[in-house]
């Protein structure tokens, strides 16, 4: 979480931030034991050490179906996107931050004022990422860069995993490689069916990647010698 504070900030000092800790079935477990989930407990830190808001939807969740207002299993269902039920309480919340830090107009004379800028809370947060093009990537014959990758079998997408560069492997056991300067490193790839297990394996100066793949791959890949060799999936899988 950091990281992302890390990147939008220097960008423009004057930028907020609203930090918004969502449900899952297994945060609404461990709130309702009274305790709070490992995952809000850093991005909270994150939050006060930054100077953000930051709004606990997920403690603010259990606390409404422990009062009997709804259930997880009948109006929210899901632990990564909320259905319209879901989403709607989550703007109210948002909106109510919102109308709590503006409840009075600004004075005429007011001028925004730029946020602190504190050194990192953790300089292994990934406030360095960055995306590495593919087209620097050294490749076999067995990897093709296609300019405006779609998928083969015609389903769904979402937008930015379509329609866009994207490093190809078909047959598996295929090797890819390229230079990179600072880490932790990882490899960024859509998911679906003609993608399989991913191994990484990172040495003092190289980055290693083995994909179990059938057709796809990208990455996100930020240190050392990044290596990619695509293996075949598992039995039975496609």
């Amino acid at each position: 979480m950091e990281g992302i504070v890390r990147h939008a900030r220097p960008v423009n000092l004057r930028f907020d931030i609203v930090l918004m800790q969502l449900a899952g079935a297994d945060k609404i477990a461990m709130s309702g034991k009274g305790e709070t989930p490992p995952v809000i407990q850093s991005h909270e830190q994150v939050a006060v050490y930054h100077g953000v808001p930051s709004i606990d939807l997920a403690r603010e969740v259990t606390d409404r179906i422990d009062a009997g207002g709804f259930t997880w299993e009948q109006d929210f269902k899901s632990d990564v996107h909320a259905p319209p039920f879901g989403q709607a309480l989550y703007a109210r919340s948002i909106i109510r931050l919102l109308d709590h830090a503006w409840c009075e107009p600004p004075a005429a004379a007011a001028v925004t004022q730029p946020h602190p800028a504190p050194e990192a809370l953790d300089e292994k947060s990934y406030f360095r990422g960055r995306l590495v093009d593919t087209a620097a990537v050294e490749r076999d014959d067995g990897w093709a860069l296609i300019s405006n990758w779609t998928p083969s079998d015609k389903v769904a997408t979402r937008p930015g995993f379509a329609d866009v560069p994207m490093l190809v492997a078909d047959p598996p056991e295929r090797r890819a490689a390229f230079d990179l300067k600072v880490r932790p490193s990882d490899c960024w790839s859509p998911r679906g069916l003609t993608l399989g297990r991913r191994n990484t394996a990172p040495t003092a100066d190289r980055f290693a990647a083995r994909s179990c793949l059938r057709g796809t791959a990208a990455a996100y890949i930020s240190s050392g010698r990044a290596h990619w060799r695509p293996i075949p999936p598992p039995h039975g899988t496609n």
